[in-house]
């Protein structure tokens, strides 16, 4: 999601990799937790609780999600919420070419490979994986052949 914004800024960059790239901007945590991410059906619980912790100076408390598989504090957990990078609004600006991987048991309104490309400057090619969760599970080997073949063509040997 960063490398986007990067390579918008940059219009140098040569290619773009992107694996499982959330889409961005305001909606992207409420998103996740519809998809059963982050917060899931307590994101309202989590954020007041979260502004509290912020409002008397325990910005950095670390804080449990329900559908999370690390911690985040809660001002980062307010970031996430109030100022990611919307990757879509970036696409247009995307000058290189570049390779949207995404595995098919992902919510492809979270990881939106078809949206961006059609939104890019320049040509995407969309890889769906086959049998293949967020964390590429089983699929390192297919990712792997997925992104260096791809590189090979884009960039030269």
């Amino acid at each position: 999601m960063l490398a986007v914004q990067f390579a918008a800024a940059h219009p140098e960059t040569r290619a773009l990799v992107l694996l499982s790239a959330h889409g961005g901007g305001l909606d992207t945590v409420r998103l996740g937790c519809r998809a059963g991410h982050l917060a899931q059906d307590r994101l309202d619980e989590m954020v007041a609780e979260a502004e509290r912790l912020v409002a008397t100076g325990q910005g950095r408390t670390l804080m449990l999600f329900p559908g999370w598989w690390y911690v985040l504090s809660a001002e980062s957990f307010l970031d996430r919420l109030r100022n990611t990078p919307d990757t879509l609004a970036a696409a247009p600006r995307i000058t290189c070419p570049s390779l949207y991987v995404r595995g098919d048991q992902e919510d492809p309104e979270v990881y939106p490979a078809e949206e961006f490309a059609r939104r890019a400057a320049a040509p995407c090619t969309v890889v769906i994986l086959d049998r293949c969760d967020h964390f590429y599970r089983g699929c390192e080997d297919a990712v792997a052949h997925t992104v260096v073949k791809w590189l090979r063509e884009t960039l030269g040997a």
